[in-house]
């Protein structure tokens, strides 16, 4: 072989072994951001004339009770109706938790257990709000629980919690954090607790959901209330931010992958799982004219 062709193949192979090892261009180490996407159908209004903050579950007999906040000029807080389709509602009882509001229902198998802040502060000179519970067998007559569930950091307050319980056996609470001086538009994010019963829970040391300027934009950090729903192999967690709603998704119910932006405007997001995969979601908006809206929907999630 003569020494020309011998110099070249040693060449080539220098050129080969280089660009293997060199990294390439446009090429990330990072993992890949789930894609996700969002179909939203068959909206209606169901309660106008200030209602929010709604909580729906499934009883044991299939029909549906569902938890609602009212607000008018006769007094504020939860009162119960019931559907035998999720969209047609009749009223159950008037006002049980008075002066409530961000509350979530959660069925166990002895009952429902209604978790809920205490009174919100309105400046940093009143008491920070913490989680609190109350309990009934039927779902109506509910008796308060002794002692405090979840307590805020120190110059913080917490509200609407939302509780699943993960396919280990362990419960899962989540709920928002505000800044105590942020006033009526809150600088929030949204943290974790896990428990064995239900009652006695540890919090996480770090926040499950931050607002970012590259998904949740706006002028305030805020993401608020989150409500968590067993989907496909995982679960799925839907919240607000600006009067937009936004899902994340988590294997565990540790570790959460934000999706982005539903497409849905509105607040205080709550959902119950369809035949088909699908959510029928329940949220709030606020009219100028009307206070309060209550409104259902059909969201589709493709990942």
């Amino acid at each position: 072989m003569g020494k020309a062709v011998l110099a070249l193949i040693i060449i080539l192979i220098l050129l080969i072994s280089g660009c293997a090892g060199a990294p390439q261009q446009g090429r990330s180490d990072k993992p890949a951001q789930p894609q996700a996407q969002f179909f939203y159908s068959d909206e209606k209004l169901l309660f106008t004339n200030g209602h929010a903050d709604p909580s729906v579950i499934k009883m044991p007999d299939g029909s549906y009770f569902m938890y609602l906040n009212k607000f008018n000029s006769q007094g504020s807080g939860y009162f119960v109706l019931t559907s035998n389709d999720g969209l047609e509602w009749r009223e159950k009882t008037g006002i049980i938790f008075q002066g409530v509001g961000t509350g979530r229902a959660f069925l166990t198998e002895a009952g429902v257990r209604f978790y809920y802040p205490t009174p919100l502060p309105r400046s940093p000179a009143e008491p920070a709000s913490e989680i609190i519970s109350s309990f009934a067998e039927d779902g109506l007559n509910f008796r308060k629980e002794a002692g405090t569930r979840i307590s805020p950091r120190q110059g913080y307050y917490i509200s609407g919690p939302a509780v699943i319980k993960l396919k280990d056996g362990t419960y899962r609470a989540f709920f928002d954090e505000s800044d105590i001086n942020s006033g009526n538009i809150q600088r929030s994010g949204i943290y974790g607790a896990s428990s064995s019963n239900g009652l006695d829970w540890k919090r996480d040391g770090t926040p499950t959901i931050v607002a970012e300027d590259s998904v949740e934009t706006g002028n305030i950090k805020q993401v608020l209330h989150p409500f968590v729903i067993e989907w496909k192999s995982g679960y799925l967690m839907l919240y607000n931010s600006h009067s937009r709603v936004f899902a994340a998704y988590s294997d565990d119910g540790f570790r959460w992958k934000k999706l982005g932006n539903t497409g849905l405007n509105g607040a205080d997001v709550d959902a119950i799982g369809l035949p088909d995969g699908s959510l029928r979601v329940y949220f709030g908006r606020f009219s100028e004219a009307t206070s309060g809206e209550v409104y259902t929907a059909v969201l589709r999630l493709k990942l």
